[in-house]
């Protein structure tokens, strides 16, 4: 199977930022404008972002460097919460709709941004030198490092400068 291009690899992640946005507007659209005024729906909407949080790693491993932090909480957990509330709000309907409301919009829009941040802040796509391949290098401190080896990044535009900092005769013109 052929490698995806470049440009698929780096808009693929923004694909799946996009789609809880999205889905989250639209329950927001179809929810009466009463739903936004219960108290319900701040509850749902903060609690479910909470758990939102809890449900994804804390931190990604680095070979060699880093260990991985698994998530506080299980998919099974979280999946039983939204199977009560859901049931809550089919039983309830005028108490728990809005709780079923913004627990959905909260667990998603998390996720939306907490993914975004991901993409942008913790991850960027680069070569790698060992593996021979582009691999979403993680930031750990100030520098990026490969998951997959342990290879620190380096720009080629530092490689070159190391190289003529070590041999500065070979770097001035005769």
């Amino acid at each position: 199977m052929n490698e995806l291009p470049l440009w698929a690899k780096r808009i693929g992640p923004w694909i799946f930022v996009i789609i809880p946005v999205v889905s989250s507007w639209f329950v927001l659209s179809v929810s009466p404008p009463e739903t936004f005024r219960a108290p319900a729906f701040v509850t749902g909407l903060a609690g479910f972002a909470i758990l939102a949080r809890l449900w994804l790693p804390l931190r990604q491993s680095i070979k060699g460097r880093q260990k991985a932090r698994p998530a506080l909480i299980g998919t099974g957990t979280l999946a039983a919460s939204f199977i009560i509330v859901g049931m809550l709000a089919t039983v309830y309907r005028d108490l728990f709709l809005p709780l079923a409301s913004g627990a959905f919009v909260g667990f998603f829009f998390t996720n939306a941004v907490l993914l975004a941040y991901y993409v942008t802040w913790k991850s960027r796509l680069l070569p790698c030198a060992r593996c021979d391949k582009l691999r979403a290098f993680l930031r750990d401190g100030k520098d990026w490092y490969c998951p997959t080896c342990g290879k620190r990044w380096s720009s080629p535009d530092s490689r070159q400068r190391s190289m003529e900092d070590a041999n500065p005769a070979s770097s001035k013109p005769l």
